[in-house]
């Protein structure tokens, strides 16, 4: 509440203005006769709201777009496209890990408190995420497991994975920097740039490969958690293999390499 200056005098005039429902009482705003107090509780009740469930608010999107650009302007649409889907780890940094430091120096409680809850939480939605994906979830034994869940769970698993990805180029196949961080609408764009080029080339099967790509990107499903696995085994799996043999093979191979896990029923038991 000090982060939006209610004091203890602020705190009487809000708790002493309750209304009973049904035998339970409630503070009600309404009945808040001091109107500083009044102005100070309701933005706590709605900065407190979009901090707990991270809503990009107007400094955000006042980033998001060049630092306040006009919708229209070549440069904020640039912008915009740039940061598309970034909203959430901007929002993020901006009202959560922007509190690490304050007035009276290193807040450690707070930094600890909310560094074990993105321990926590990133791994449990890691572990989510990769049986959605159809593998085991990963070792916690492992030290990269817990790294990687902080990455998540701090709002940063975007960037962290390509951090990650760039000491070992291996792992973003067939992918450059660009790619990995413009974002789905650039990375349609760069998909289809390498499709007119290996058509030109005559590169039939990579022609086939980017293509089978672009269409799991934009077809509706293929990429939402709970229903990816059976889009991936049923269609995009198979599809892949056809049109180059090996594929499963590899993509089980690369991920007990890199990351220590194996398929529940992966690639190549839907290429069977």
């Amino acid at each position: 509440m000090q982060a939006y200056n209610l004091t203890s005098k602020d705190w009487d005039a809000i708790r002493g203005a309750s209304s009973t429902i049904e035998g339970r009482p409630y503070i009600d705003p309404d009945m808040i006769t001091d109107e500083g107090a009044l102005r100070r509780f309701r933005e706590f009740m709605v900065g407190f709201t979009d901090s707990a469930i991270l809503t990009p608010g107007a400094r955000t999107t006042s980033l998001m777009r060049a630092r306040g650009g006009e919708r229209g302007d070549i440069l904020t649409e640039i912008a915009v496209l740039f940061t598309h889907l970034k909203s959430f780890s901007v929002t993020y940094f901006q009202e959560h890990l922007s509190r690490f430091y304050g007035e009276n120096g290193l807040n450690v409680g707070y930094a600890l408190h909310l560094t074990l809850s993105a321990l926590v939480y990133g791994y449990l939605a890691g572990t989510i995420k990769d049986i959605a994906g159809g593998k085991e979830p990963r070792d916690p034994r492992n030290p990269a497991t817990w790294a990687d869940a902080w990455l998540t769970g701090g709002g940063a698993g975007f960037y962290g994975d390509l951090v990650f990805a760039l000491l070992d180029e291996k792992k973003i196949p067939g992918q450059g920097i660009f790619e990995q961080t413009a974002g789905p609408a650039l990375g349609v764009v760069f998909n289809a740039a390498d499709l007119i080029g290996e058509v030109a080339d005559g590169d039939a099967t990579g022609a086939a490969a980017t293509a089978n790509r672009i269409a799991k990107t934009v077809t509706p499903g293929g990429n939402i958690f709970y229903t990816k696995w059976v889009t991936d085994y049923l269609l995009w799996w198979p599809m892949a293999e056809y049109i180059r043999p090996g594929f499963a093979r590899r993509v089980e191979q690369r991920a007990k390499e890199e990351r220590g896990q194996e398929y529940i029923l992966g690639p190549v038991s839907a290429t069977r």
